[in-house]
């Protein structure tokens, strides 16, 4: 400084330096610098999130799309939970539909069971949809997580499935026009195997309801009349079913009340004229007599044979398969002693014994 005091420069002290027009400048320029960056950095536009994360409606409105909302640790991992999402909402709709649908009570003819019918459904075909579109995953970074939406128009997932459902529609009208209307004694044969086709055709209805409502309803709205009748159309079966009790004139009176009382139970309609089925009816005692003490014991094992005739056929024959014994020292009580036990086992036995030979005549 001395030097440079001596070559006629003034000494640089800080008092001089902190008031000098340069350091003035430089710190003008460096606090304009900071004060831009701080407003530049306020100022910056915040990354909005997608409103199809708290509102799918929002885009992709309900009545014209299938949306499932994933998430996950990963882009891959909450786009594979969405589509799985698809899945579970179509799934609940569906079993809630089929629980509606399938339990039922039927009490017709040849037939008194309850039907309950419970099927686990999968969304694998037709709507494990090969269409599905998916947003752009969003990070919400407070959270580590990745959302992403699934989604995919009705009216494309319709297309999709339309013909899985046709198939089973057309397979439930395979068995329905088949109805036995020239042998009505097929009748209950004929319901059960409709009642499982319409089971499984509903089911497809399940599906396409989940997908499209309205158009399932109204598409498909006269094929839901005709299942819904199926019990209609049994009990106009049955009354084509008139069936007449032909005996010969010792045959137990009441053995033949029982009888008649089993087979009007199974919807057999009884009359003595007119009939288009004949039930031909026959008792063997099968007796056999031995002597004991020089007395006569008559040893009966009652047999009950029905054969059943459409005009001059036969087509079925059923025997009671009960051994029977009756002992007694005269005839006329040992016989009396077999129709009474064999009455009782026609009440208990003969109307499911008849009815799985009956099941057996195959359509």
């Amino acid at each position: 400084m001395r030097q440079y005091a001596a070559r006629g420069g003034s000494a640089l002290t800080a008092r001089n330096l902190f008031s000098s027009p340069y350091y003035i400048y430089t710190l003008r320029a460096l606090y304009a610098l900071i004060c831009a960056c701080v407003v530049s950095c306020a100022s910056a536009p915040k990354e909005e999130e997608p409103a199809w994360i708290a509102s799918p409606d929002t885009e992709y409105p309900s009545a014209a799309y299938i949306t499932g909302l994933g998430d996950g640790t990963t882009k891959q991992e909450a786009k594979n939970n969405a589509a799985a999402e698809i899945s579970r909402q179509l799934h609940t709709h569906v079993e809630s539909i089929i629980s509606t649908d399938f339990a039922a009570r039927t009490q017709h003819g040849l037939h008194d069971t309850t039907r309950t019918t419970t099927r686990n459904v999968t969304i694998t075909s037709g709507i494990e949809l090969s269409g599905l579109s998916y947003t752009q995953p969003y990070l919400r970074k407070a959270e580590k997580t990745w959302y992403c939406l699934a989604s995919i128009s009705r009216k494309t997932a319709w297309t999709q499935f339309q013909k899985q459902i046709d198939q089973s529609r057309e397979a439930f009208y395979a068995v329905y026009n088949n109805m036995p209307k020239d042998n009505p004694i097929k009748a209950d044969v004929w319901y059960s195997r409709a009642q499982d086709a319409a089971d499984a055709f509903l089911s497809q209805l399940a599906f396409a309801s989940a997908i499209d409502n309205v158009r399932e309803r109204t598409d498909y709205a006269a094929d839901r009349t005709v299942i819904a009748e199926l019990p209609v159309r049994l009990d106009e079966l049955h009354q084509l079913i008139t069936l007449r009790i032909a005996s010969s004139p010792d045959f137990p009176g009441q053995l033949r009340t029982e009888l008649s009382q089993t087979l009007s139970s199974m919807g057999f309609h009884l009359t003595d004229t007119g009939a288009q089925y004949t039930a031909q009816v026959r008792l063997d005692y099968n007796e056999q007599a031995a002597a004991d003490s020089g007395d006569t014991i008559y040893i009966e094992r009652p047999v009950l044979t029905l054969e059943l005739y459409n005009g001059n056929t036969s087509f079925c024959t059923c025997s009671t398969a009960q051994n029977i014994k009756a002992v007694s020292f005269t005839r006329s009580d040992a016989q009396r002693r077999a129709v009474q036990a064999l009455t009782a086992a026609v009440r208990a036995d003969f109307k499911q014994t008849f009815t799985s030979v009956l099941a057996g005549q195959a359509l």
